[in-house]
Formats: structure tokens, sequence, C-alpha cells
């Protein structure tokens, strides 16, 4: 049926400019607020057409997987790589308390010496 209607072999071009503003996904479609997507059931991988305009869905980026585990493994080795210890004469009892935010952070800031 989608033949008779589009015709076969046309070129189907998505307009995601009008998907990121349609009213009937988007309820303040201009502006930024992340919240809207928590408490979605909505898979950035799957057929959820309304995140096309962020690059996501089933036609996302070939490479997004394999440029995550190369990113993944280059810091793991760099961080395999380096001596690790505290500046001065710091007590090696570290606080391990978060502030929490809109991103969890440490409390108190660690320097990285390089040798």
């Amino acid at each position: 049926e989608l033949e008779r209607v589009i015709g076969k072999d046309a070129q189907v071009l998505v307009n995601t400019w009008s998907i990121e503003r349609d009213p009937a996904l988007w309820e303040n479609r201009n502006d930024f607020c992340p919240k809207i997507f928590l408490g979605k059931s909505i898979n950035v991988k799957g057929n959820d057409f309304e995140f096309l305009p962020f690059g996501a869905g089933r036609r996302m980026c070939p490479g997004y997987s394999h440029g995550l585990k190369v990113i993944q493994s280059s810091l793991a080795n760099l961080l395999h790589r380096f001596t690790w210890k505290l500046p001065g004469n710091m007590s090696n009892n570290l606080s391990m308390e978060e502030v929490f935010k809109l991103a969890n952070r440490k409390n108190f800031h660690l320097k990285l010496w390089l040798s």
C-alpha cells in the first residue's frame, strides 16, 4: 500500500525539524528541560521517532557503540598506566562523600600527579 501512496523507488526524507517542534510530542518544545525524559519508558535505540532529532533511533550513528568502547578502553589504559598517590602528607583515609546535584561528584577534589 505504501508503494501506491509514495511510489516505488521514491526517496523519502524525514523532516526532523517538524518532529522536534511537534506539540503532540513536546509540550514546551522551545525550552531546554531535561526533566521531560524522566519516567518515560522510551528506548533510545528503538523505534521512538521523537528522539530522531537527537541522533537516536534505529538510524543513529552506526559507530556509536564502537566509539563508546574505544573511549572506555582508552581511558582505562590511561588510568592503569598512571601512578596514583595522594598529594603531600595527606592521610590514606580518603573521604568518598558525594555532593548530590545534577551530576553527582565527590565533595573533595582529587589531584592527579603524573610520574
